[in-house]
């Protein structure tokens, strides 16, 4: 009687640890999917600012203008 019931008592340990152990691969998985898909965005913004950037067909609109001298229009 003794042996079974500590039978059963190991048993549910085992399952609860089991669950766990699910829970924390699905948290895992969930924390890794939203920083992949975060990064993957982060990146695509980035080379989509890059190709407007880069796009103009006029060399000197690629970029904004900017003087070094405070003063100027350029530099607001």
């Amino acid at each position: 009687m003794l042996i079974s019931i500590s039978l059963n008592f190991v048993r549910q340990l085992l399952a609860a640890e089991l669950l766990f152990a699910v829970g924390f691969v699905i948290l895992f998985l969930l924390v890794s999917v939203c920083y992949l898909v975060g990064a993957a965005v982060e990146h695509g913004w980035t080379l989509m600012k890059q190709k407007a950037y880069t796009s103009s067909t006029r060399p000197h609109e690629a970029l904004p203008a900017r003087s070094l001298h405070p003063n100027t229009a350029a530099s607001r």
